[in-house]
């Protein structure tokens, strides 16, 4: 088999358990910014803001990686494709 059957499937594989560490690392940052009442604390609204956002957008993030592959090996290939046109040199 050629080189390239096996790079796909390593790099979705590779994109799940990044996607999932992404996701435990936003949960655990939740968890321990929580107080005694449950609520997040922030030291200042400025980092209230700054955190939700970059917490949504790695979320997104995380979610984009972890779906294709769990809708199969067409999902996997279709993000992968995307991935190599506009930004790593992937061959499928």
């Amino acid at each position: 088999m050629s080189p390239e059957l096996f790079i796909v499937p390593f790099l979705g594989t590779t994109l799940v358990v990044l996607g999932i560490v992404i996701r435990l690392v936003i949960g655990r940052n939740r968890f321990y910014r929580s107080g005694p009442a449950g609520l997040q604390e922030y030291s200042s609204y400025r980092r209230s803001l700054l955190s939700s956002f970059w917490e949504w957008l790695l979320g997104k993030l995380a979610l984009g990686m972890i779906l294709p592959k769990g809708s199969g090996n067409t999902g996997s290939h279709v993000f992968l494709y995307l991935l190599s046109q506009y930004f790593i040199d992937i061959r499928i």
